[in-house]
């Protein structure tokens, strides 16, 4: 099914607008740039300090965890090498699965989303086209982007739950008590 999605998109969805704007858009998550920009913004308030701390290390457990260990154990090729005759709309190398562009993102945005909800639902609707411009451009199966983005909210939470106990919130006992 996986392959059946990706080539629906590349025969009903692709257009050269399309390719412009998919490319511009997985562009502004290489290599989390988007992300790092916003978790920069999100240090100079004192009221979004925390978040902004939390997003790059949310970021770099993603990158370690599918960059490192992932995708080397799951070994799975992209797409564009399985002989379909479709060629990818950008650069991509090593293995498919998971997507770090989706996982990053997510991982990200699910950061943005514990801290404030307008703000992190804004930041998952920009992770879902992130995570979409990866189907757009055949570089990534759709259980790839799915399980990268599971595993960026995995991160995220795990992030959260290490430093809420190292460092509590302001007004807060370690604990929760």
């Amino acid at each position: 099914m996986d392959s059946e999605i990706l080539i629906w998109i590349q025969e009903n969805i692709r257009s050269e607008a399309g390719d412009a704007l998919m490319i511009f858009v997985t562009h502004t998550a290489d290599p989390s740039a988007i992300w790092v920009l916003i978790a920069l913004i999100l240090m100079l308030d004192k009221r979004t300090r925390r978040a902004g701390f939390l997003v790059p290390v949310a970021i770099a457990l993603c990158h370690v965890l599918n960059g490192m260990v992932l995708k080397e154990v799951l070994g799975r090729p992209r797409p564009f090498l399985a002989g379909t005759g479709y060629l990818p709309l950008v650069s991509a190398s090593g293995y498919s699965m998971p997507s770090g562009h989706a996982s990053r993102s997510f991982a990200a945005a699910t950061v943005m989303m514990l801290y404030s909800r307008k703000a992190g639902a804004i930041a998952i609707l920009y992770a879902s086209l992130v995570a979409f411009t990866r189907l757009y451009a055949f570089v990534h199966y759709p259980s790839d982007v799915i399980a990268g983005a599971i595993s960026g909210i995995a991160c995220a939470v795990s992030v959260l739950l290490i430093a809420g106990r190292i460092y509590p919130a302001e007004g807060r006992a370690p604990g929760g008590q």
